[in-house]
């Protein structure tokens, strides 16, 4: 056996009560919770999350990747710019 005391409903309740009203964490009451509310606020947590991923992401692809691709375009132009001038 691991130590467990095996306790009655009746225990559970009371020492659930206490730890609901000891104030050292907020339960709450599923009574007075609202799912459509819970759901809108996830909702709107979760689009604002995304909507910064996506800023962040737009951040690092102008940072490291627009520069690399300027030089790579500017080199092909030259390329091609000196294919039409003849120059070697």
């Amino acid at each position: 056996m691991t130590g467990f005391v095996p306790i009655t409903p009746e225990e559970f309740k009371r020492s659930w009560e206490a730890k609901k009203n000891s104030g050292g964490h907020w339960v709450p009451d599923h009574s007075e919770c609202n799912p459509d509310k819970v759901r809108a606020v996830f909702t709107k947590e979760v689009e604002q999350s995304n909507a910064t991923a996506e800023t962040r992401g737009l951040i690092i692809i102008s940072v490291f990747c627009v520069p690399l691709l300027w030089y790579f375009l500017l080199d092909r132009l030259r390329e091609i710019s000196d294919a039409i001038f003849h120059r070697d």
